[in-house]
């Protein structure tokens, strides 16, 4: 009973967070970093659960418990990582929607044959079968790639703006002072090493692009 009810918080809360308005779930007001001002929405904990979002319409959302957990540095470095995401234009933004849609849909399918396959392989061990689970596991292995991939160069570039806007020291400061403050389980921990850079690969892909 316990699970089914958290799966229904689950979906309420994720049919809020991506069908409905910022407007109709958040408080709106204007902050300030580096110089860079911009409305942004303050949603609810219980609503998003994480620190902040860039949406697809490229509004910036950040969770109102966020001053409450990080000092005012902080909070300024996420903001500027957001509008990292919000400065995309459209043409950005349909492409980005496509490849992360269309890579992720791939893999789903990859998933979904290895899993179908695999079955017949191990009752039915016939070539055929076998050269067609080899197949999908390699579409798999490809399209998982090309999905962390593509999620890893626009979290880069979102760093990158924050880097921009901050400075090379007072970048680094703040993107360690929020790692060491920032309380993630095992699972956010490997997706945080599988889709962000790294600040010294921020910093090096940055000086890389000013000599090229």
């Amino acid at each position: 009973m316990f699970y089914l009810n958290r799966v229904r918080t689950d979906i309420l809360r994720l049919l809020q967070i991506s069908v409905l308005p910022s407007v109709y779930i958040g408080r709106e007001s204007e902050i300030e970093a580096a110089g860079v001002s911009e409305q942004v929405y303050w949603i609810p904990a219980d609503i998003m659960r994480a620190p902040a979002k860039a949406t697809v319409f490229n509004t910036i959302r950040l969770n109102e418990k966020l001053t409450e957990r990080f000092p005012q540095d902080v909070v300024e470095y996420i903001f500027l990582h957001e509008r990292g995401h919000a400065t995309r234009s459209r043409v950005d933004r349909a492409w980005f929607l496509f490849q992360t849609t269309s890579t992720l849909m791939i893999t789903g399918l990859s998933s979904m044959f290895v899993a179908v396959f695999g079955f017949f392989a191990a009752t039915n061990p016939i070539p055929q079968v076998a050269g067609l689970l080899v197949l999908s596991l390699c579409m798999l292995t490809v399209f998982s790639w090309l999905f962390c991939r593509v999620k890893f160069k626009e979290e880069l570039r979102a760093e990158q703006y924050a880097l921009n806007q901050l400075g090379e020291n007072e970048f680094r400061r703040r993107s360690e002072m929020y790692e060491e403050i920032a309380d993630r389980s095992c699972g956010s921990r490997f997706k945080r090493r599988l889709f962000y850079p790294s600040v010294e690969t921020v910093i090096s892909e940055h000086e890389d692009g000013k000599h090229s």
